[in-house]
């Protein structure tokens, strides 16, 4: 049954999966975790029908079933297509043989009871009649065949009788017996043997605060899941969507689960202290030993009292950190991006003469920055107080808060987009000042506005601050779509999933709003009256009642608060293209990007737009827009050359992620060149779903990071030119054959080419895929040195392989790489098993190994068993082993030429001697025998 898809017909159903559940944990298995699929069907036929069409491996039914089906013409069933699972063989009661097949010991399940009102002669007379159907039926039949033949009547007449066994009650309890198809009615058996097997597989507990046992019989599916002694149930959340991670189906009518259970964190050989595994040998040194003896026995003692204590501590940890997690992505990563975003045009537009209209761009940049990562720096520096909120224990601030400086203004220059349909207002008087938590306010109406500012497609977002009988209001208004009414009432639920109807994100936004609030002592709601008096968008308004008074109030000479308007001119910056990427990026350019957030969109095109001011860039902002799109490109025989995809994309409508529109786009048979967009690693999920590159966000935010991305994504296929393709393969095929090893040379000489007129370039070229696959990185030079000139004893190419987990390491590492050699080819894996892989398919000069590499699913390679693998396979590459820990002996006796203690230098200089060192330790022919 191990990773089988098993069928019940429900999770406290008898004969049709408690019995056979015991039957597995008898054998040492889990009925809830082993199997790859439960689904529960709620009808024992569909089971017998889902085994038969082969919908389910498995089938867990109540003896007698099979017997009773019947095909889809009202005929029985073929029996022998079945085969009953470990059947008991001779199974008897009271040496009566059992006359069906089971793969369980037999139990009492339906037993007949009567209520207070029946007479007692009345029970007395139906249990006498239940009891002996049996046996009147069998006279009944042995009076027949003495009939039908006299050789017969012996028989007959020596059956036991009782004066009741007339022939009338004999036929009649024949008639009886066929029409119920009873074998016959005994006294009940012990229910001791069910109770015992209920007990064991947790279907029935004793119930700690009154020591009354019960049983575990509950209206969900996912209260009645009993998860074994040593594994903690999963949130209701992550059960229900359990088989939807797993990518296995659930048909309409029918509950599923797939593991729902996780085993309880356990340290081997150390202590739990805080959370984290402390080694026994770090630990007790650290304490004096009276202490520890004592402390260690106080622990054996309390150890069966604290076992279940334990175990709701580690549920409560991991759920703890997971809510900072999700805090953490869902607070940080719009403000960082727009920092540096904006970041990129001020550090451009400072360095040339600027006139009014730009300074005022300049400014608001400039308060996009500040105000950005300021609040970054705030919400880090108070991650700990988040942490608390989630077990109500925050502390809050108490400072003077001017509404409109320090609330309103810095939320606004955040959530404003350039190019938009709608404008952001801030309606406010000033010296409008609260004692408060001003970061928690902060984030309060930051996420306010920012929900708001998803979904208005015209007209405005507007927050506003009033007082109403001497308490202050705050109000955030749009005049977007609206909120769905069944939608409201789950609105502050944490995980609700969206304000409309949303099927991703997690859904925290609005929950913390609400907690932040309530922790504040204010009160927040939906005021279901307002119309925004745009047609078609009715709007939305939440209304926070911080439940203070204010300190002060400023007005002007007419008693009116100021309006403030934040919309803004673009601006462009000067840019110049270095020479070799304008050689390998085509003039002619169709490229989509697809991202629901419109500030993110419009920075992007800008930058663009600035390397390449010729090409024709399209938005979309969903992956049902991108579809639309790409289809409608493709009729008109002009289909997209490059999409940009972000994963996670709102709408008011139910919404495709970024992979499940790049699977759409691909089975559509689209063949745009791909490159995944998201804040999480999901480099091997959109590759599976047929991106062709990923790029971790923030989007490049610089010009020469944009070349770098754009020159990546182009060779990731083989590109030419439509009007001289036969011509132009000839040569790129000199690429190929190099291995990417001097491939700025191989450009050169294209280059040349096109001066010499051999290939004509026309500035109007467009792309064409020709379905060939090259992967490679270009370094650009950003300066006017040619990095090569300090290098003296490095050969003229090199190609490097780095195997380290830590992404960031990985990205140092290679940028230190490209600033001493022009000439560099660079890979990059995660783990030993990516490096084997690659290094089957193509050679290194160098590969830098890390020791410890970790995977999110399970353990991976060390650094030094890769290295061995890689020796046995035959890689000749020059390894250099990396770690924290003094681990030289090792990495050379598993077959390294080099071992460098972390961190790995990332100074030109010192990566230039290093590399030299590892070049020296290059394999002598003989030694290469050997």
């Amino acid at each position: 049954l191990k990773d089988k898809i098993v069928a019940t017909a429900s999770i406290s159903g008898l004969g049709s999966g408690q019995m056979q559940f015991r039957e597995m944990q008898n054998a040492g298995m889990s009925y809830i975790n082993d199997p790859k699929q439960m689904v529960f069907t709620s009808n024992q036929g569909k089971v017998v029908k889902g085994v038969l069409s082969g919908e389910f491996d498995v089938g867990f039914i109540r003896t007698d079933q099979l017997e009773r089906s019947q095909d889809a013409d009202g005929n029985p069933i073929d029996l022998s297509m079945f085969k009953v699972i470990d059947p008991k063989g001779a199974l008897s009661i009271d040496r009566i043989p059992f006359p069906f097949e089971s793969s369980t010991e037999l139990y009492p399940e339906w037993n007949i009871a009567s209520l207070d009102h029946v007479p007692d002669e009345v029970s007395s007379a139906v249990q006498t009649a239940m009891l002996q159907v049996g046996s009147f039926a069998d006279l009944a039949s042995a009076r027949q065949a003495c009939e039908e033949d006299p050789v017969n009547c012996d028989n007959y007449q020596a059956m036991p009788r009782t004066c009741e066994a007339t022939a009338d009650i004999t036929e009649l309890a024949a008639n009886a017996s066929a029409a119920g198809k009873y074998s016959r009615w005994i006294p009940s058996l012990s229910y001791m043997e069910l109770r015992s097997m209920q007990e064991a597989t947790g279907f029935i507990e004793r119930r700690e605060e009154d020591n009354v046992w019960r049983c575990l019989r509950s209206a969900t599916l996912y209260d009645s899941i009993s998860c074994p002694a040593e594994m903690i149930k999963k949130t209701q959340e992550q059960v229900e969507s359990g088989c939807e991670t797993e990518g296995l189906e659930c048909a309409e009518g029918y509950q599923c689960v797939c593991t729902p259970c996780y085993e309880v964190f356990e340290c081997i050989d150390s202590i739990d202290i805080g959370g984290n595994c402390v080694a026994y040998s770090v630990f007790l040194p650290a304490i004096l030993v009276p202490i520890a003896v004592i402390f260690i026995a106080a622990c054996f003692i309390t150890l069966g009292y604290k076992s279940r204590q334990m175990v709701q501590q580690a549920k409560a940890a991991a759920k703890n950190e997971r809510d900072l997690n999700e805090f953490i992505a869902h607070e940080v990563r719009n403000p960082l991006s727009a920092a540096l975003s904006a970041s990129v045009f001020v550090n451009t537009a400072v360095q040339a003469e600027v006139d009014e209209d730009t300074m005022d761009n300049l400014r608001e940049d400039a308060n996009i920055i500040s105000s950005s990562l300021r609040f970054i720096n705030d919400l880090l520096r108070s991650m700990l107080d988040v942490q608390r909120a989630t077990r109500d224990q925050m502390v809050l601030e108490q400072d003077n808060i001017d509404i409109l400086c320090d609330i309103f203004q810095p939320a606004a220059s955040m959530i404003y987009a350039r190019d938009t349909n709608f404008v952001v207002t801030v309606d406010c008087p000033e010296g409008l000042i609260i004692r408060g938590d001003r970061l928690r306010l902060q984030q309060v109406i930051l996420n306010l506005a920012r929900n708001s500012a998803k979904f208005v497609v015209e007209g405005f977002v507007r927050l506003r601050a009033e007082v109403i009988e001497n308490h202050v209001h705050l109000f955030v208004e749009d005049s977007g779509p609206g909120i769905p009414e069944e939608k409201r009432k789950s609105l502050f639920n944490k995980y609700q999933k969206s304000l409309d109807s949303l099927a991703q994100g997690t859904g925290v936004g609005l929950s913390l709003v609400e907690k932040l609030v309530n922790l504040m002592e204010g009160s927040i709601w939906l005021d279901e009256a307002y119309r925004s008096g745009y047609k078609n968008y009715p709007g939305a308004r939440l209304v926070i009642d911080l439940k203070k008074e204010p300190e002060a109030i400023v007005e002007d000479e007419f008693g009116f608060s100021d309006m403030i308007d934040l919309k803004v001119a673009q601006t462009l910056s000067d840019f110049k293209i270095p020479s070799d990427v304008d050689q390998k990026l085509p003039m002619q350019c169709r490229v989509l990007l697809v991202d629901d957030d419109h500030n993110l969109r419009k920075f992007a095109r800008r930058l663009l737009k600035v390397v390449r001011p010729t090409w024709t860039i399209e938005e979309a902002a969903s992956g049902e827009a991108c579809l639309h799109a790409c289809g409608a490109k493709e009729e008109e025989k002009e289909p997209y050359d490059l999409i940009f995809m972000d994963q996670y994309m709102t709408s008011v409508d139910q919404c495709l992620k970024g992979t499940e529109t790049v699977r759409a786009l691909r089975t559509r048979g689209i063949k745009s060149i791909i490159c995944g967009l998201s804040a999480n690693d999901l480099d091997d999920v959109f590759a599976a779903a047929g991106a062709d590159l990923f790029h971790l966000k923030p989007f490049p935010s610089d010009p020469y990071d944009v070349c770098k991305l754009l020159v990546e994504l182009f060779e990731v296929r083989d590109f030419a030119l439509e009007e001289e393709q036969d011509e132009f393969d000839a040569q790129n095929q000199a690429i190929i054959d190099t291995n990417n090893i001097g491939l700025e040379d191989t450009v050169a000489d294209l280059t040349s080419s096109e001066e010499e007129g051999s290939v004509p370039v026309d500035e109007n070229r467009s792309l064409r895929s020709n379905g060939r696959s090259i992967r490679s990185s270009l370094s650009i030079a950003s300066g006017s040195a040619d990095a090569r000139s300090r290098i003296s004893n490095l050969p003229d190419s090199l190609s490097v392989l780095i195997v380290d987990d830590d992404r960031t390491l990985r990205r140092l590492c290679t940028r230190g790489l490209k600033g001493i050699h022009k000439n560099i080819h660079i890979r990059d894996v995660s783990s030993g098993e990516a490096a084997l892989a690659l290094t089957e398919a193509q050679t290194f000069d160098i590969i830098f190994m890390d020791q410890y590499m970790t995977s999110v699913n399970e353990s991976i390679l060390r650094g030094i068993d890769t290295i061995k693998l890689m020796r046995e396979r035959g890689v000749k590459s020059l390894i250099c082993g990396l770690s924290a820990n003094e681990q030289e002996h090792d990495f050379l006796d598993a077959g390294a030429n080099y071992f460098q203690l972390k961190p790995l230098p990332c100074s030109p200089p010192d990566l230039e001697v290093l590399l030299e060192k590892i070049l020296a330790k290059r394999r002598r022919p003989s030694q290469e025998q050997a």
